[in-house]
């Protein structure tokens, strides 16, 4: 999926504000099991996982060394 969109938080887009790369891994045990991986390897979290929107979207976010926004989701 490709989405376009005004940062969440509404401030100037830039890197790691207003672009984002999403993985979808399958489910969510499997983005709660990436999410606290990349935890542990360094990143930091920008987003613990969670229900974001009721019976469709699953989330957990973190931001890489470069600061870059990475999120693990699901629908469902």
């Amino acid at each position: 999926m490709l989405a376009i969109c005004i940062p969440y938080n509404q401030e100037t887009q830039n890197s790691g504000n207003g672009n984002m790369l999403a993985i979808a891994p399958g489910s969510k045990e499997k983005c709660d099991e990436m999410y606290h991986k990349a935890i542990a390897l360094g990143a930091t979290c920008d987003g613990q996982p969670g229900q974001r929107i009721p019976d469709v979207f699953y989330g957990a976010y973190f931001r890489d060394f470069d600061g870059n926004k990475i999120a693990f989701n699901h629908f469902g």
